[in-house]
């Protein structure tokens, strides 16, 4: 499985939003509610409670003149994940919440933590997943 999804910060509501929305009319007024944007700690919580890891995350930038999305190392607007799911074992050794990278809620001294705030990481592992084409309307 993969997703991508936008992440709630000030950036995004100027990209997903205000530009997207009302600058670039590239979809309809009223789809993104900002509010309900997910950050990638909170993605990782509920996939954890779902009994998901978070592999790998990676941001997506947009090249406007190139018309294509590519990974980037910048998560601070869009990004892509690949959860995992635990063996059972694994779930039984986690605690209640815990997710993988990101998780700010719960604190997992077994895994290693992304630099920064939690909003960057290595595109490379998915960076295939992430070269896509925009659809043209």
């Amino acid at each position: 499985m993969i997703f991508s999804t936008l992440n709630r910060t000030a950036r995004s509501f100027a990209m997903g939003i205000v530009a997207a929305e009302y600058l670039l009319g590239w979809v309809p007024r009223g789809t993104h509610d900002w509010k309900k944007f997910v950050t990638p700690a909170e993605m990782t919580a509920l996939l954890g409670e779902q009994g998901f890891e978070v592999g790998a995350i990676a941001g997506l930038s947009y090249d406007l003149l190139g018309d294509r999305w590519h990974p980037s190392h910048d998560c601070g607007v869009n990004y892509i994940a690949g959860p995992n799911p635990l063996k059972p074992a694994e779930r039984q050794n986690r605690p209640h919440g815990w997710g993988g990278w990101g998780d700010e809620a719960v604190q997992a001294s077994d895994r290693p933590r992304p630099p920064g705030n939690g909003i960057t990481s290595t595109p490379s592992s998915i960076s295939s997943a992430a070269s896509l084409r925009l659809a043209s309307p």
